[in-house]
């Protein structure tokens, strides 16, 4: 069996030009990792977020207190653009680690992009439901390949 963990940026509202706060898009995107490599995978990443986050290596810190700490994209965007040479290299590590670990879990990221029209209200369920099918698509893909290895 097969996880997908969905998360989502920008918002559904519509898309207004005269509004700074509107985004010009929505982007769904799903984790796909086997259960069995969930555990490990979730423990990995707790160690790769102490790795990059020095505050989060205090040995009284409590786990949902480590669970609980966010790495916002955003934060990572400005981190790029900051012209801070050692912010921008946190950055790319802390992205690159990501990478790796869902690569050494066999995991595969999925994602749907859309791109709103402005004044134009968003189909939330049929965007969901492209990103439902893709998901199962690929663990369908991926539960074939681990039974052709087993036999």
């Amino acid at each position: 069996m097969h996880i997908c963990y969905v998360d989502e940026s920008g918002s559904a509202d519509v898309f207004c030009r005269s509004n700074v706060s509107s985004t010009p898009l929505i982007v769904v995107a799903g984790l796909i990792v086997s259960s069995d490599a969930s555990k490990q995978l979730v423990w990995d990443f707790l160690k790769l977020k102490k790795t990059f986050n020095s505050s989060l290596s205090d040995p009284r810190l409590q786990l949902s207190d480590l669970i609980a700490a966010e790495t916002k994209g955003s934060d990572l965007r400005s981190d790029v653009r900051s012209g801070s040479r050692r912010r921008a290299r946190r950055a790319f590590g802390i992205i690159e680690g990501v990478l790796e670990l869902i690569e050494s879990h066999n995991g595969r990221l999925i994602a749907h992009v859309l791109i709103k029209d402005e004044n134009a209200p968003i189909t939330m369920p049929v965007f969901i439901r492209e990103l439902c099918a893709t998901s199962r698509r690929v663990s369908m893909t991926l539960s074939s390949k681990k039974t052709k290895r087993a036999s």
